[in-house]
């Protein structure tokens, strides 16, 4: 199992919690590219903000692209079950 650790504000925990959200973005940025190319993902480990002792949840990443996000490009992830919270 590969996991790839982000943190998220409140309001974007909460929605992939309650799964009304499906897919997280990120930029298609250099510090993006040095941390996702060449890189297979099985989960990613969100964290609730920066606080001692954040609540966290492990999902399941059932794919990963790259699309045209907002005018521009972003990394896409696919998020299936939600593996422990």
């Amino acid at each position: 199992m590969k996991v790839l650790h982000l943190v998220l504000k409140r309001k974007y925990f909460e929605r992939i919690y309650n799964k009304s959200k499906r897919v997280e973005y990120r930029d298609f940025t250099s510090y993006w590219q040095r941390r996702l190319e060449g890189k297979h993902f099985t989960h990613i480990k969100f964290q609730l903000a920066y606080s001692k002792n954040p609540p966290t949840m492990l999902v399941e990443v059932l794919d990963r692209n790259v699309v045209e996000y907002k005018d521009d490009l972003a990394y896409a992830f696919d998020l299936g079950q939600i593996v422990e919270v």
